[in-house]
């Protein structure tokens, strides 16, 4: 967990069904962010970080 204290954010990973997810909590906003790749892999019971990393950088 990391904290940017000059833009109210903390990162932080999160856990859902024993996997981990990346999240960002922004002060400002009092909303969290949470990283669209790991939500997808958990929902699909599949690690996608590789192929998404693949995908983005193609395109």
């Amino acid at each position: 967990m990391a904290e940017d204290e000059g833009k109210g954010r903390l990162d932080k990973l999160q856990m859902f069904e024993g996997r981990e997810i990346r999240s960002v909590w922004v002060e400002e906003e009092e909303d969290w962010y949470f990283s669209v790749v790991d939500v997808v892999g958990v929902c699909r019971k599949a690690p996608i970080r590789g192929t998404i990393g693949k995908f983005s950088s193609t395109v």
